[in-house]
Formats: structure tokens, C-alpha cells, sequence
């Protein structure tokens, strides 16, 4: 089975980490790019364990490359249909029409 997480994020990102860390198999699907807003910061000083504060930019290839680390599988750029149940799963169609 694998874990799919939809949002490449901080939360999204973390969501990778701990997942991918614990064994999962683990995909991030994103329709821009890893970061999301947070990325986009010039500067975040209140992300637990960065007390001068780190770039967005900085602290998400951070979480990336964390993520790759322990096996996470990205599909950056990616968009994501309407989710659909099948038997026990949840399927997600994406721009390459897979699930």
C-alpha cells in the first residue's frame, strides 16, 4: 500500500518525513512545487528549532531532502482529481490519468 500526500507544504513535507521514516511507502503530490507558501518566505522565525529564523526557501529543501532520505517519492508537478473509493482504497487520479 502506499501512503499518498497530497500538498508538498511544510505539513505536507512532514507528513513525508515521519511516514516515509517509519517505513511507508510514500508519494507527495504537488501542482507547483515543494514549498507551498512557506517557501516563498523571505524569512520564518517561529519554526520550532530555527530560534534566528531560516529562509522559506532553506527550511523547505530542508524537508525535501529529508524526505527523499528516507524514501519518500515526489511527483512535483502533479495535480490531483476528485478522490474515488475502490473496494478499501482511495484512488487519485492525476494529470497522467494515473491512480
Amino acid at each position: 500500500m502506499m501512503w499518498t500526500i497530497v500538498g508538498a507544504g511544510p505539513a505536507g513535507m512532514a507528513a513525508a518525513v515521519y511516514a516515509a521514516s517509519e517505513g511507508l511507502s510514500t508519494l507527495v503530490l504537488d501542482c507547483r512545487a515543494f514549498g507551498g507558501q512557506a517557501g516563498a518566505s523571505a524569512r520564518i522565525e517561529n519554526y520550532l528549532g530555527f530560534p534566528t529564523g531560516i529562509t522559506g526557501a532553506a527550511l523547505m529543501e530542508r524537508a525535501y531532502n529529508q524526505a527523499q532520505k528516507f524514501g519518500a517519492e515526489m511527483a512535483i508537478p502533479d495535480e490531483v482529481g476528485p478522490a474515488r473509493c475502490a473496494d478499501q482504497c482511495r484512488l487519485f487520479p492525476t494529470d497522467a490519468g494515473q491512480c
